[in-house]
């Protein structure tokens, strides 16, 4: 049985040097069955917070007759898991947020671990950090595109080591170092979007205003004018914050091109 998706098979690809896993948000189970029987692990502990992706994961594990090599358990994040129980982890296709809870909630199992992989959603960025803050390093990421949305995945061992750089934190120091093709895709789209937005930012500043009225003149006007004047300022600010958010984000893809050593 192999119906793991590209994504969840860049996933399964990064476990390694594990006896023991644990699938937590297991859904179907596919990625443990895929990694028993292609002799990758010996054993695995599928989890999830649902009773019903549980029920789903026991009946294909049946089919497949490996109830002895895979047991399941409710379980929120890592709350069913023993230090030491699992030697490997994988947590796929969560916000960052909420990875970075499951992690939190339970350093005394995960960090006596050989391998972390992880998956996250969104945050990424912020999910990098929290490994390094917490004495491991990321030694391996994967990048897939499928059906037009990106998707990284980040291999995790102890031990500390030198802190990245924000523009490796922000894509991944393996993913710039091994020139990742779909990291290439990924930046050329958001170089696209960023520079779409901040044209349409600056036409706007360059269409007229209302002048804000002198402070006499404004006591004149009624609470609506006001509250229209405000409003008008208000979104001159907002332009003016997000246009220099769009130009730092630029500067980070850029400076992404530069470690690449081309021009994409």
């Amino acid at each position: 049985m192999n119906k793991l998706s590209k994504r969840m098979q860049a996933v399964a690809a990064l476990v390694q040097n594990t006896t023991c896993l644990a699938d937590v948000g297991c859904d179907h189970g596919y990625v443990p069955i895929y990694l028993i029987q292609s002799e990758r692990i010996g054993h695995a502990i599928a989890m999830d917070v649902n009773r019903g992706p549980l029920l789903r994961a026991e009946e294909h594990i049946r089919e497949v007759h490996l109830e002895d090599y895979i047991e399941t358990r409710l379980s929120d994040g890592l709350t069913a898991l023993a230090p030491s129980e699992a030697d490997g982890v994988v947590i796929a296709g969560m916000g960052g947020a909420l990875t970075k809870r499951i992690l939190a909630e339970h350093p005394e199992v995960w960090k006596k671990m050989n391998n972390l992989v992880l998956q996250p959603q969104s945050e990424i960025e912020e999910v990098r950090r929290y490994i390094y803050a917490e004495g491991f390093h990321i030694e391996e990421e994967d990048m897939v595109e499928e059906e037009g949305k990106y998707y990284v995945m980040l291999r995790c061992v102890p031990g500390k080591a030198a802190p990245l750089t924000d523009v490796a934190f922000r894509y991944g120091g393996y993913l710039l170092q091994t020139k990742n093709e779909i990291l290439k895709q990924y930046l050329i789209k958001q170089r696209q979007q960023f520079s779409e937005i901040l044209k349409k930012l600056e036409i706007q500043k360059l269409m007229p205003e209302q002048t804000v009225l002198q402070k006499p003149e404004l006591l004149r006007q009624s609470a609506t004018q006001q509250d229209e004047l405000q409003q008008k300022e208000d979104g001159s600010t907002r332009r003016f914050e997000r246009q220099k958010e769009l130009e730092e984000k630029l500067a980070m893809i850029e400076e992404a091109e530069r470690i690449m050593g081309e021009k994409i």
